[in-house]
């Protein structure tokens, strides 16, 4: 949540985000009140939730509903150099010792770059035109909680593009991105294209949505919007609502709402996002929109998705020519495609000042063609059993292409050990950086419990059946909760990792139990890092763990205390400590 963000919090169910509560889960409670059992009541109280959650599966029956009347299979109705342009608004409050509501507002370019055997590949790119912070109640004034607001939302790209492959029931052929244009928890399960029935409907018929949220909906009936009439589909599970009028003649939806409650440290969250089909043309060209800064970035994330669109030498040459975040977006096409470039040319971004530019203008491919596969951060679920289902995200770097292998860094979730939290707090401190990033989910739960164990060592093996990673080159880290889970990972499989990294993790004092095994961790190389100020971990457990790391005779350990914070230290916010420790102790 942009400037109100709090470090990593949320919760999920294990077999589908929809049929978990992602709320009431804040992470443990001050281990200086409580002591190293704080979290005990916690974690039961989160077992307790997750049961209810699973119990319940609430079917929301669309009140005003049109009179029943039959309708046929809808598609989308989609051509090469379609675009569609929505006005998306994010409106969010959050409840507490704090209390703000803020508002921002996108424009949203889909543009349709290229069809294959009845297959779409659509690029989508959000332009922010707006974020207000339009009330606050709390012990600060008004005037400066906005300046604080605006500072943070200035740290965030005005703009945002992803990209997807679809039928025309709108099926999305390939993973979704996990991190959006903005921090929300859920907002990475909505878009301007979700599933239809594959069967005809009926008013009250139901089906199963093929979408990240994967929910039952229930069409209510038509309603006339703009002169046409347009179905009403919707569902509610707990508490998520996702509504969308599809409008046959169009071939689109023309309205979506998606309205989420959840709870965070920062207070109980509210968010209601809106899309609306603002305009449609069609016969566009690749040109117009790569020569637009509006659409740029979304058709170039198109033509990533799709290696069957193509582009042509002068286009690329064009865009190489841009400012420096079109030619990285260039430069990984061109290495993707294996496309060439004139020496003159590379040797001037490879003199660039824009790190990300000359790391990729020097990158040389493999001879092997590359893989069907994109750089970005990916929501995937586990395929295995027992764990089917369960979520993790994965950001694969720009040369990243599936012809060699490549190092990895686990990264684990603080509060209740939710994925989008980590992904969300991390992305722009890794951006450039050149090794897989995995983040697991937990659930709701600690990442020391049995199961959560036994699940994380379950997607450790399932990794590489799906990505091509170098297994003998794994760093774990984690934040919290997570950095109290590394730990315990590294007590349990020193042998599976190159380093550890626990960024305010409670280490002994909440595992006393691992002190009889830290000699085990003598040759692993260990980072723990605190802030002095932390009022949730006590400092004194980094330090704590450190000397009992020492005596048990690892030399590799060290301790960083950073003055001035609070239970901040993510990834992103730990002085590059985390990305420093992995990207020495991931080389060769």
């Amino acid at each position: 949540m942009e400037a109100i963000a709090p470090a990593e919090e949320e919760s999920h169910s294990r077999i589908s985000l929809a049929d978990g509560l992602p709320n009431a889960l804040n992470g443990c409670s001050s281990l200086s009140e409580q002591g190293p059992r704080g979290c005990d009541k916690l974690a039961r109280g989160m077992a307790s939730i997750q049961r209810i959650g699973c119990a319940c599966t609430l079917i929301f029956l669309l009140s005003n509903a049109a009179p029943a009347q039959s309708a046929g299979p809808w598609h989308y109705r989609l051509q090469t150099g379609d675009h569609l342009i929505y006005s998306e608004v994010i409106d969010r409050t959050i409840e507490g010792d704090e209390s703000f509501h803020m508002r921002i507002a996108f424009t949203n370019h889909v543009l349709v770059a290229g069809e294959r055997n009845g297959i779409f590949a659509v690029g989508m790119q959000r332009n922010r035109d707006s974020a207000e912070l339009l009330s606050y109640q709390g012990p600060n004034k008004l005037e400066a909680q906005r300046k604080q607001f605006q500072q943070q939302v200035a740290k965030r790209s005005p703009s945002f593009a992803e990209a997807n492959t679809f039928n025309h029931l709108g099926q999305a052929q390939g993973p979704w991105q996990a991190v959006r244009e903005s921090s929300g928890r859920m907002l990475f399960t909505v878009h301007e294209i979700e599933s239809l029935p594959e069967q005809a409907v009926a008013p009250g018929g139901q089906w199963r949505s093929t979408s990240v949220l994967a929910m039952d909906f229930k069409f209510a009936g038509l309603q006339d919007r703009g002169g046409e009439k347009c179905a009403r589909l919707g569902a509610k599970q707990h508490n998520l609502r996702l509504e969308y009028w599809f409008c046959p003649k169009q071939g689109a939806i023309t309205r979506l709402e998606f309205d989420v409650r959840y709870s965070s440290f920062a207070g109980e969250v509210h968010e209601l996002i809106t899309f609306e089909l603002k305009a449609r043309s069609s016969g566009e060209s690749l040109s117009t929109w790569l020569a637009n800064k509006q659409t740029r970035y979304g058709a170039l994330r198109a033509l990533l998705s799709a290696p069957w669109v193509r582009i042509s030498q002068d286009q690329l040459s064009d865009l190489l020519a841009g400012e420096p975040e079109t030619q990285a977006l260039a430069l990984t096409l061109a290495f993707h495609r294996r496309l060439p470039l004139e020496s003159g040319l590379k040797a001037k971004l490879a003199a660039s000042q824009d790190p990300l530019v000359r790391k990729l203008a020097t990158a040389e491919p493999n001879s092997a063609k590359a893989a069907a596969v994109a750089p970005g951060t990916w929501w995937y679920s586990q395929t295995d059993e027992p764990y089917r289902g369960a979520p993790y995200i994965v950001r694969l770097p720009e040369t990243y292409d599936g012809t060699k292998p490549f190092p990895v860094l686990v990264h684990l979730s603080g509060g209740p050990g939710i994925a989008i939290d980590a992904a969300n707090t991390s992305e722009a401190a890794l951006t450039g950086t050149q090794f897989l990033v995995v983040y697991p989910d937990a659930g709701g739960r600690m990442w020391w419990e049995p199961e959560v164990t036994q699940q994380v060592d379950a997607l450790l093996r399932e990794l590489p059946k799906h990505f091509d990673i170098d297994s003998r080159r794994i760093v774990m880290s984690g934040f919290s909760n997570g950095g109290t889970g590394s730990f315990h990972y590294a007590t349990v499989w020193p042998e599976r990792f190159r380093g550890i990294v626990s960024l305010m993790g409670a280490g002994v004092c909440m595992l006393p139990e691992s002190s009889k095994t830290l000699s085990r961790l003598s040759s692993l190389p260990i980072l723990l890092a605190h802030g002095d100020q932390d009022p949730i971990v006590p400092t004194h457990c980094s330090e704590d763990t450190y000397k009992a790391l020492k005596k048990a005779g690892d030399n590799q350990v060290e301790l960083h205390i950073l003055h001035g914070h609070g239970h901040d230290l993510t990834i992103g916010n730990d002085d590059g400590l985390t990305v420093n420790f992995a990207e020495e102790h991931l080389r060769q």
